[in-house]
């Protein structure tokens, strides 16, 4: 329901989720997305603290550290989402080395190059982060859009060089 902004159905299905089994990894997964989803210092920094207690209580994993990420993005805590990216890419590494079909997930890559455009960083670390996403999923709605914002900028500064 997060993915149409449904945010009124996707309360209702957390609801009933919480209602079967409140302490559920997934009902707090469920939970996390809502909180980041809505917005706002409060629910951002519940959903950070439901994704601490989630690491304290299991361990850390790609999924988990990328939703950290997000809240930190959201909070403009670009330094430390930043890290979040750089561990969130360490452990994909590691568990590409146990398994070659492994892939990076995208919204790691994502992730990192919406920080290191805000941080005013990575030029030379930004083209293979785009060819990286490229490579995995070069139909990706993130691709589609920056190519589309080239485009209009493209157009628009022309209107410029006259």
């Amino acid at each position: 329901y997060l993915r149409i902004n449904r945010q009124d159905l996707a309360l209702k299905a957390l609801q009933k989720m919480k209602e079967l089994e409140d302490d559920d990894a997934l009902t707090q997964i469920g939970e996390i997305s809502l909180c980041l989803s809505h917005g706002g210092l409060n629910k951002v920094n519940d959903g950070l603290e439901l994704i601490d207690d989630l690491i304290s209580a299991n361990t850390s994993t790609i999924q988990l550290i990328n939703m950290q990420c997000v809240g930190n993005m959201h909070l403009k805590n670009w330094t430390e989402a930043w890290k979040l990216c750089k561990q969130s890419r360490d452990l994909s590494k590691k568990l590409q080395s146990n398994n070659k079909n492994f892939e990076i997930p995208t919204a790691t890559l994502i992730n990192s190059i919406t920080c290191l455009q805000n941080l005013n960083k990575g030029k030379e670390i930004l083209p293979k982060l785009y060819e990286q996403l490229k490579k995995i999923n070069p139909n990706h709605k993130f691709l589609k859009d920056m190519d589309e914002m080239e485009a209009l900028f493209d157009k628009s500064a022309k209107n410029y060089q006259k």
